[in-house]
């Protein structure tokens, strides 16, 4: 008998292709948004999958956290600017002052943020895979 994949991750993926089609469409401001969403959503599906429901939250830290205290190494995930991913689900979606979220993201933010969710869903695999 095959286990389903946890819902969670599925969408975390989706969430990323719709990030990659974004950046290559050129709304760097949705793609910082989805792949934050990517990321939050993968950290989520692991939490689930350790048997634990996950907080609702947004910080990307507070979940790579919780992931430790459930006995995983989250080293992979120290390098990664969490916090910069993190702040993403609000700034890139309400304008700020005067300035749309358009007009405050650009193609390297979107790189940036698109290389963090592919090193987090990454991380995940791993620990589905038993890695960690």
């Amino acid at each position: 008998m095959s286990i389903p994949e946890n819902p969670w991750f599925l969408q975390a993926e989706d969430d990323l292709k719709m990030a990659k089609l974004a950046f290559a469409n050129g709304f760097y401001s949705q793609t910082c948004y989805h792949a934050s969403q990517s990321a939050e959503k993968a950290l989520k599906s692991t939490i689930i999958d350790l048997g634990e429901l996950p907080p609702k939250t947004h910080a990307l830290n507070r979940l790579k956290g919780m992931l430790s205290q459930l006995g995983l190494h989250t080293s992979d995930l120290e390098a990664l600017k969490l916090n910069f991913l993190t702040r993403m689900h609000t700034s890139t979606r309400y304008p700020s002052e005067d300035l749309p979220p358009v007009q405050l993201f650009d193609q390297s933010d979107g790189e940036e943020c698109l290389e963090i969710a592919e090193k987090v869903i990454s991380f995940t695999r791993m620990m589905k895979k038993g890695d960690g």
